[in-house]
């Protein structure tokens, strides 16, 4: 620790065996993990959002976990949603481990707190890709009640009552390496306004999730012209930038995993709000249009967390790369239900906004626009009319045909869009998450470009995910634990620093 350009000079804030960065559901059981081997009172949390924002993304999920009963074909199902690049087969192996007795775990946790593990869709869920080998294996998802949150809320319930030190408004900056030796030694950490060292004995977690709102990364690794952030507003790339520095090898970067966060959403002006549309509208009678006018996708083909299946390679959602892109419908789909969901993001979830069930009130907010004309609704969005109109004659007619030469899509959902009046809303694409990080291995220590070990470096959650390809609904909480577990015991087990 004897570079000036490690903080060496600055205060130290703390010290402790272990220091989690990030007050996540991976952070926190990170953190309690840690302190059942090597004592409670010597881990510590830095949190870098307020305490009121605290949860990271896991705050803001649907609160399903995918548990598995059938491991065997877990394993191979895992293995083939994330061809070509699965995780190493050790990995995979820990994983099944960690496993192995997580849902009666969970319960005795949840119940510490006053609430209770229950089971849903049991019988009726069915995989995200159930063409793929090995997605016999879901057989139904659990969640904690009660609570918005309540799988994170109690894990935050349980580090208060550890009395495990977590403080908030502490942006992790920096790791601190042990010159002669490499070590991660400790972290510099801004906290109102001055640097300060946290000092770790014996290991650092990384559980500050992922990148998805700096537009920057998302440019650089993922080519994404534009996203909105529908979680936490903390994933800043903090720490992919530490992990580099760190000389970590890095790993899915690029992948397919994102696609499970392109949902198609609204992003209220001003506030930044941000709402996720229904994965699956009942109604039909509406298209999406990129900025020409005209449609470029089957509407109703997105599967499997918005991937499209093209030639039997299930392919990442192309509405990101169409913007703008516009949803044009008429009064059936505006009157048969609420277009947003009620379930995920961190404006439903954590700040209790509500999109309305008849579409009527963001009509009248103009979040919804409208108008007696389909020319006129052109000119309010900026499109050109001729083309606007033409590209709904055409559609129509496919519906009077029963067929869509162009996209393919279902003649069940060809569903002529009638009016006047007709209406369009402004889509987004929403990102849940990032899952490009570290190089981490079996015990969730990170890896250096030499694929060796970074003594005192450790890594949890969705920052360096073991998910590596396409996503099964609920894994990446389930892995918050698993990883979660498994970062908090090694770091906690790792030897002293000298």
């Amino acid at each position: 620790m004897n570079d000036p350009d490690q903080h060496t000079h600055a205060p130290v804030l703390h010290t402790a065996d272990v220091v989690v960065a990030g007050f996540g559901l991976a952070g926190a059981v990170a953190a309690l993990e840690a302190g059942e081997y090597c004592g409670h009172e010597n881990v510590v949390i830095l949190e870098r959002m307020a305490q009121e924002n605290a949860g990271g993304n896991s705050r803001a999920s649907t609160q399903e976990l995918f548990i598995p009963k059938d491991l065997t074909a877990f394993q191979i199902y895992l293995r083939a949603m994330n061809e070509p690049n699965p995780p190493a087969p050790e990995i995979l192996n820990t994983w099944l481990e960690e496993l192995q007795g997580l849902e009666n775990w969970l319960d005795v946790q949840a119940r510490k707190t006053g609430r209770r593990l229950v089971r849903l869709r049991q019988g009726t869920a069915k995989a995200d890709f159930p063409d793929l080998p090995g997605a016999a294996c879901v057989e139904y998802y659990c969640t904690v009640e009660p609570g918005r949150s309540a799988l994170w809320e109690t894990f935050r319930d349980l580090v208060q009552q550890a009395n495990i030190p977590v403080h908030f408004n502490a942006r992790v900056v920096r790791l601190i390496k042990d010159g002669p030796s490499g070590r991660i030694t400790g972290v510099a950490a801004e906290i109102g306004g001055q640097t300060h060292l946290v000092t770790a004995r014996r290991g650092v977690v990384l559980a500050c999730g992922g990148y998805e709102n700096d537009p920057t990364l998302l440019k650089n690794y993922n080519g994404l012209e534009q996203a909105v952030p529908g979680g936490t507003r903390g994933n800043t790339g903090d720490g992919m930038r530490m992990l580099q520095l760190a000389g970590a090898e890095l790993w899915h970067i690029r992948n397919k995993t994102h696609a499970g966060g392109f949902y198609p959403g609204f992003c209220v002006p001003k506030t930044q709000d941000v709402f996720i549309r229904k994965t699956s509208l009942s109604a039909g009678s509406y298209i999406e249009v990129a900025g020409d006018g005209r449609r470029f996708h089957d509407e109703k083909g997105r599967r499997g967390h918005f991937k499209c299946l093209h030639n039997n390679h299930w392919d990442d959602d192309t509405f990101r790369n169409r913007l703008p892109v516009h949803m044009i419908f008429d009064s059936k789909t505006l009157s048969r239900e609420g277009l947003m969901l009620h379930t995920m993001g961190w404006s439903v979830r954590v700040k209790g906004l509500r999109w309305s069930d008849d579409n009527r009130r963001e009509v009248e907010q103009g979040w919804i626009v409208s108008a007696p004309s389909i020319s006129e609704l052109a000119a309010k969005i900026d499109y050109a009319p001729e083309v606007l109109a033409g590209e709904i004659r055409k559609y129509n007619a496919c519906c009077q045909a029963g067929h869509d030469p162009d996209f393919h899509r279902a003649v069940s959902t060809l569903q002529p869009i009638q009016g006047p009046p007709y209406y369009a809303l402004d889509l987004k694409p929403v990102i849940v998450a990032t899952t490009g990080g570290g190089m981490r291995n079996q015990t969730c220590q990170v890896l250096d470009f030499h694929g060796r070990c970074i003594d005192g470096l450790f890594e949890a959650g969705e920052l360096g995910s073991w998910v590596a390809n396409l996503y099964q609904g609920g894994l990446f909480l389930t892995e918050c634990l698993c990883s979660g577990r498994l970062a908090g015991r090694h770091a906690a087990s790792n030897s002293l620093a000298s």
